[in-house]
């Protein structure tokens, strides 16, 4: 098998001091891919518009090779191609800006033949229809000039001609086989195609013919739930963090007992607290550099760049993650096991039966795969704070860490934090797909409705993975 996606990309703006400026500035997504097959590596560029300071280079990109998406602030960038190994201050082979919208997802790509080369931009999908999974073709054979694409027997586009990409088609949610179909070659390839996922399948030229690589774009809830969440109870009502007559949760509660570094700031009480893990929100700094590796045979191996900033690698067919068993949560003294949860009657979320345990939708992305990963935790009891008490404490820079079955843990850190009336809860933006992988803090908030019972309003608190 050739390329499949190799880990580069791109640094990411500074955090916002708050999670009103975080919210304000929003966040938007950018790769880089090298289709061009006749094209030597190359070095890229990635500016912020008006900076002559590289926010990343990567070095020795070759053919086949894209890297994971980035989190960056929206705005004006830039995105230069010199020859491998050139001078940083050499005249660009190639360049072109690109402008990231807030939740816009955006694929930067060298296409076409040496001779015509040129760098499109590409804008990418993060919505499906629901129950189902949406994939578009991007054509980078040059052998094979024209090949047909089929999904489960049933053609998908019927002349990709090199260098084309095709518009996204809905298919329903199976395992499917695709073919690639040349003059002189075939690709055939199978992929689960999961409710709520967004793929570009990538056709390259291979060591022994067409290859097929499949990118997953976006992820979310397969079956998103139907609106917020219900789980406080109200013992804590009027007692909102920062509130003189809160109550300070007991060592119980607590879980862990951690200093508070600063005072709560938000003036309401909160219900209960879901966390969604996939890929929204700012992915901040990286402390170290990982080593780039080749994914697949005929990749071709990469120095490590010798820029600051560089993602993990990327695969077309990553490994699978494990379940998460517990959460934790240093700052607001939070560790708690996580069960598991579904659908109620009527397409709620089911919420914990204890208002002292978190738990996982599975209807979700697990935590640190690509998409919207879901937890759910209650904030009171009728009597007394729940596990999630303290997460309206949150901002935007804390860490929040997820162990998973086979011992590893996901480290996510919050990007910003909302609070959405519960009849005006916004389904796709929190459950809906992601290009990388995110967390959602959920909650009951707001005002207390002594009549019914219920918060009336839900708080979310938006997290992306960082390791």
């Amino acid at each position: 098998m050739l390329v499949a996606a190799c880990a580069l990309l791109l640094g990411i703006p500074a955090a916002a001091a708050s999670a009103s400026s975080s919210a304000a500035q929003g966040t938007g997504w950018i790769r880089l891919a090298h289709l061009s097959p006749n094209t030597p590596p190359v070095d890229v560029y990635l500016y912020s518009f008006g900076n002559s300071n590289a926010k990343i280079v990567l070095h020795h990109v070759a053919y086949g090779e894209v890297s994971p998406y980035e989190a960056v602030t929206p705005g004006d960038y830039s995105v230069a191609m010199r020859a491998a190994g050139a001078s940083a201050s050499s005249q660009p082979v190639l360049s072109t800006s690109v402008t990231v919208k807030d939740g816009h997802a955006y694929t930067v790509a060298g296409m076409g033949p040496k001779s015509g080369l040129r760098l499109q931009v590409l804008n990418d999908d993060l919505t499906t229809p629901k129950g189902k999974s949406s994939m578009r073709v991007i054509q980078a054979s040059l052998k094979e000039q024209t090949v047909k694409f089929t999904c489960g027997g049933q053609t998908i586009v019927p002349k990709a001609t090199f260098a084309s990409v095709s518009t996204y088609q809905a298919i329903p949610a199976n395992t499917w086989t695709m073919q690639a179909i040349g003059s002189g070659s075939t690709a055939t390839g199978r992929w689960a195609m999961d409710a709520g996922t967004v793929h570009t399948m990538v056709v390259l030229d291979g060591a022994q013919g067409l290859e097929i690589v499949n990118l997953t774009d976006a992820a979310g809830a397969g079956q998103p739930p139907t609106g917020g969440v219900t789980t406080g109870f109200g013992g804590t009502a009027g007692h909102g963090p920062g509130s003189p007559s809160r109550a300070a949760p007991s060592d119980e509660h607590r879980g862990l007992s951690m200093p508070i570094r600063r005072p709560a700031a938000i003036a309401f009480a909160a219900g209960l607290i879901v966390i969604v893990g996939g890929t929204a929100g700012l992915l901040l700094t990286r402390h170290s550099t990982p080593a780039l590796r080749p994914v697949a045979s005929g990749a071709v191996a990469l120095p490590a760049p010798t820029s600051p900033i560089v993602a993990p690698p990327q695969s077309a067919q990553p490994a699978p993650v494990a379940s998460p068993v517990s959460l934790t949560i240093p700052l607001i003294g939070v560790k708690t096991s996580l069960i598991t949860l579904g659908l109620a009657r009527g397409g709620a979320m089911q919420v914990p039966s204890s208002t002292m345990v978190a738990g996982w939708y599975t209807g979700s992305p697990r935590p640190g795969a690509v998409g919207s990963a879901i937890i759910v935790g209650h904030i009171d009891s009728e009597t007394r704070p729940g596990v999630f008490y303290r997460l309206s404490d949150l901002r935007s820079g804390d860490d929040v860490f997820v162990k998973r079955a086979d011992g590893t843990t996901a480290e996510f850190r919050v990007t910003s934090i909302q609070t959405y009336l519960k009849d005006h809860f916004p389904t796709q933006t929190v459950y809906g797909p992601t290009p990388d992988a995110e967390l959602r803090l959920i909650t009951c908030g707001g005002a207390f409705d002594a009549a019914t019972h219920h918060y009336l309003s839900n708080i979310v608190v938006y997290a992306t993975e960082i390791r």
